[in-house]
């Protein structure tokens, strides 16, 4: 829609993206590898990286963090966001699977904006299938994708190591090194 220059978009599974070009970065944001629910959804997405990347490139996503899961569940949670022209309403009811990290969130949302009747809301719903993950096994996951891990930390910080109590990580891959 922005028209921009030299820009190639795709509409796909991040296990199915292919290019014959390769990148300096590969990044992913908004909890991409969190909706890689399987084993074998999980390794796509990584050998897609390990495609997708130049010889030095990084691969650097988040992801939900299992230990804080494990510490601290998801519970049902209302949140409210408001500015001059809209207010939303977010009420996320998550059912948890703590064997296998994984996560079933309905999200109900309601908006209303400015010129509405007062009592007035427009209702959206919408499920999400999500996945937790440890390090352990994004490491894992990665090495046999021939990717190695370089970096990691709780989300938009890299001034200390994630900790059990960060819900929120991110993570650096590259190519490994050894064969």
């Amino acid at each position: 829609k922005r028209n921009l220059p030299n820009a190639t978009y795709a509409h796909t599974n991040i296990g199915d993206f292919k290019s014959d070009e390769r990148f300096d970065l590969v990044y992913s944001l908004f909890h991409v590898m969190s909706y890689q629910t399987t084993e074998s959804e999980l390794g796509r997405a990584f050998t897609t990286m390990h495609n997708s990347l130049a010889n030095k490139g990084l691969a650097i996503f988040d992801f939900w963090h299992r230990a804080a899961w494990d510490n601290d569940p998801p519970v049902t949670r209302m949140t409210s966001r408001k500015n001059s022209t809209v207010e939303v309403k977010r009420v996320s009811s998550p059912v948890l699977d703590h064997l296998t990290g994984l996560v079933s969130i309905d999200m109900d949302l309601f908006v209303h904006e400015s010129g509405m009747d007062e009592e007035t809301y427009i209702h959206f719903s919408e499920h999400h299938d999500m996945r937790s993950y440890t390090l352990q096994e994004l490491t894992l996951a990665a090495k046999l994708a021939g990717l190695e891990v370089v970096g990691c930390g709780p989300w938009m910080t890299t001034s200390r190591q994630l900790i059990s109590s960060d819900w929120y990580g991110w993570i650096a891959l590259q190519k490994s090194s050894r064969p």
